[in-house]
């Protein structure tokens, strides 16, 4: 039916008492206790665990993958200390951010994500590493033609929306 151009990116996020800041001080303490640290990912997506593992080969850092069936549980394992840190949409920790439990501490984008330009990109750290999230609206092969041009539209119109493009 659609695509939802532009997509957002993913974020790696600490619990709010972890004593890193930023990716740089993240790789530096999982280097400092190889096989110490944990990440937690949400595996119904192929791509979240892949943009994890991407980030710890690349930074060549020894972490333990702890996989989670749902995003809830996966937050609130690091709000509570249970994991150390996560990759997903911002969005997902988004709750947790605003009441100071966790802290975002890099994007995937190439480039610093407007809605938080005080973020560093993974990209300032490991170079070249640059991954957007993209959504597909989809409909059944038998939905009637109306019903498909209906959705189109209504699905345009709501992403020139300046609320839904700022988030």
């Amino acid at each position: 039916v659609q695509y939802l151009n532009g997509g957002g990116p993913f974020a790696v996020t600490v619990n709010a008492d972890m004593p890193v800041k930023n990716l740089p001080e993240l790789i530096a303490m999982a280097k400092a206790k190889p096989g110490a640290i944990t990440y937690g990912v949400e595996m119904s997506s192929s791509v979240v665990p892949m943009v994890a593992r991407l980030i710890k080969k690349r930074s060549n850092i020894d972490v333990v993958e702890v996989p989670y069936k749902t995003t809830s549980q996966l937050i609130q394992d690091v709000v509570a200390g249970r994991v150390n840190y996560t990759v997903g949409p911002p969005v997902s920790a988004e709750t947790m951010v605003k009441a100071g439990k966790l802290r975002i501490i890099a994007v995937t984008t190439a480039a610093r994500h407007d809605p938080m330009p005080d973020v560093m990109t993974v990209n300032e750290t490991i170079p070249g590493l640059a991954v957007q999230g993209f959504l597909t609206l989809v409909a059944p092969a038998a939905t009637p033609r109306d019903v498909v041009l209906a959705l189109n539209r209504g699905v345009a119109a709501a992403l020139k929306e300046p609320d839904l493009k700022k988030r």
